[in-house]
């Protein structure tokens, strides 16, 4: 690649509006945010925040399609905790929930960490999926990519219920 100019390349952390706290003084560390035994959620970034949301709307109130679902946040995509985080998934469906075009998150790297340390899962990416993101605010691509609160438990619900 040739650049002829200055480049920025930026993970931010994410801040989650729920009342959490989503750092901590390991760079490499796995917050666990929720826990739950059926399916884990991962992601980093603001889109911590559409997840956390959606784990709550999945966890519903008692009705025979909520989930129990666990929430962990990476404090970067590419430097995290192999071991930490295989020993934090629950469930034997993993989504990896992050704002990239389809086939180029770490879906794949989690899926070989996972299947490394042993466990039987599938990871399933949820993402902006393969078409063009236009210009608008963020809520508004979220809505449309399908990365926002209302769709994520949707998805989630389907791919549990094929099983």
């Amino acid at each position: 690649m040739v650049c002829n100019g200055p480049v920025a390349v930026r993970y931010p952390r994410g801040r989650a509006q729920y009342g959490c706290d989503s750092f901590n003084n390991d760079p490499s560390g796995v917050i666990t945010h929720m826990t739950g035994e059926e399916a884990t959620l991962i992601c980093y970034g603001p889109i911590l925040e559409e997840a956390a949301v959606a784990c709550r709307v999945l966890r519903g109130n008692g009705h025979c399609d909520d989930v129990d679902v666990t929430l962990l946040q990476l404090h970067s995509p590419t430097n995290f905790s192999r071991e930490e985080l295989a020993s934090k998934v629950k469930g034997r469906h993993v989504f990896v929930v992050e704002e990239v075009c389809h086939g180029s998150g770490i879906s794949g790297d989690i899926a070989l960490c996972l299947q490394d340390a042993g466990l039987d899962c599938v990871v399933h990416p949820v993402d902006l999926g393969n078409d063009f993101v236009p210009h608008g605010d963020m809520h508004s691509l979220y809505v449309q990519t399908g990365l926002y609160n209302g769709c994520i438990p949707s998805h989630i619900r389907e791919v549990l219920r094929h099983e």
